[in-house]
């Protein structure tokens, strides 16, 4: 139900109905495709190749010897990473302020 935006969530939210007739109101096909360019370019995002861990109450934190992903789950909060933001900024979507903290519903990736 990702591509067309389901909320999904603990049960009963992730048994939500597929809307089958219900428009798109985004599509996910350019994103999906810059996602698979940027794993073209950086083998880390492949398989087995970022080490997860959770990043405050709704983040997560990938790391590799040369990147760092930050994803920011929360629909409100302003993602604070642990460690700062040290690296080139390589790729975002959504927010990511100047002063390194990934804003609701964000990620970014740093070349290190």
């Amino acid at each position: 139900g990702t591509e067309a935006g389901l909320s999904g969530g603990p049960e009963p939210a992730c048994r939500e109905a597929f809307p089958w007739d219900a428009p798109w109101s985004v599509d996910l096909r350019p994103f999906i495709q810059e996602l698979a360019g940027l794993r073209k370019r950086h083998p880390s995002l492949r398989k087995s190749g970022l080490c997860w861990s959770p990043e405050g109450a709704d983040g997560l934190r990938g790391e590799a010897s040369n990147l760092l992903l930050l994803v920011n789950r929360s629909r409100s909060e302003w993602l604070k990473p642990s460690s700062g933001m040290s690296g080139s900024l390589e790729w975002q979507s959504g927010s990511v302020s100047p002063e390194g903290l990934v804003g609701p519903q964000s990620a970014a990736l740093l070349l290190l």
